[in-house]
């Protein structure tokens, strides 16, 4: 699949108070990971969308609880067009 651009689209689900970060990570080889955007913060509720400015093969969406203690629900998106 050979798409020309690409976006990331995290929305926090979480049915409780539950913040967590996001970023966008990217790499050359699968291994070795940049962090690319972000961080963003997300609280409960919220929409956020991450684009690399630079390409490489791979993309990865690294995420944390801000509290550790707390579970939260994240749905990612991925669309693309070609």
């Amino acid at each position: 699949m050979n798409l020309r651009t690409w976006t990331f689209g995290v929305v926090n689900a979480s049915t409780t108070i539950a913040p967590a970060t996001v970023k966008l990570q990217i790499s050359p080889d699968g291994s070795s990971w940049i962090d690319e955007a972000g961080p963003v913060t997300l609280n409960t509720g919220d929409v956020t969308t991450l684009v690399s400015a630079i390409f490489l093969k791979y993309a990865r969406i690294y995420y944390a609880a801000v509290n550790s203690a707390s579970a939260v629900t994240l749905n990612i998106f991925f669309q693309g067009q070609s």
